[in-house]
């Protein structure tokens, strides 16, 4: 179908409005673009220090997680010797004082008994 003269000046009209309309909005995309292109590569830098810094306090928590096991074991290792060394001084020490105490109840005549209870 033909189109009569003034149908084709307002088609012509139409598609160069939507050519410049779209020219303007490449424009407008294009200023858009470089207006947040700096702050994005900005906020990525960012996101990469914290992401960085985040790893290393990781690895630091670890390490001393780590050492903190390590010191911990010690001194349960420690406690347990001295627990051990305690028990035996402990009977050590009771075998000879009851010899002792026992030869001086005998030459006491049995009040060494019965003035350390009372």
């Amino acid at each position: 179908e033909r189109l009569e003269p003034d149908q084709e000046h307002v088609t012509s009209v139409g598609h160069r409005a939507t050519a410049i309309e779209f020219d303007e909005l490449q424009s407008s995309f294009d200023r858009m673009q470089r207006r947040i292109a700096q702050p994005h590569r900005q906020l990525q830098q960012v996101l990469l220090e914290k992401t960085q810094l985040s790893d290393e306090l990781e690895q630091r928590v670890q390490t001393r997680t780590r050492e903190l096991a390590s010191e911990r074991d010690k001194a349960n290792e420690l406690a347990a010797i001295k627990s051990r060394f305690l028990a035996n001084m402990s009977h050590e020490l009771r075998t000879p004082l009851s010899i002792i105490q026992g030869y001086a109840s005998q030459n006491a005549g049995g009040n060494l008994t019965t003035r350390r209870t009372s």
